[in-house]
């Protein structure tokens, strides 16, 4: 537990690669990257965890609400291009999206 009297703030784990995990924290969704092991064991993406700020920097104080269990992925993969982030695609992954998204005449 932090001493500073902050009171939590929650953080989704957005993706995890290797040993680290991208964490959208806050309502702003601000990113932050964690190593896993300062993060509560078993997370996995789309879980939410709870933070406290300390010395300006966010400390894992353990899960908030349920936890998620299963991978994200499947849900992440069904939204429509406009909600996925281009930064994370090839031209031509664009390419198909938008060929699978126009209407059929």
């Amino acid at each position: 537990m932090d001493d500073t009297g902050n009171d939590p703030v929650s953080g989704v784990i957005d993706s995890i690669d290797a040993d680290l995990a991208r964490v959208l924290i806050g309502p702003g969704e601000d990113e932050w990257f964690f190593p896993l092991a300062m993060l509560p064991g078993g997370v996995v993406e789309g879980n939410v965890v709870a933070f406290v700020e300390s010395e300006g920097r966010y400390v894992a104080e353990g899960f908030a609400g349920t936890r998620q269990t299963e991978n994200s992925i499947e849900e992440r993969l069904s939204r429509g291009i406009n909600k996925r982030r281009t930064t994370e695609m090839r031209l031509s992954d664009l390419r198909a999206a938008a060929a699978r998204e126009k209407p059929v005449e």
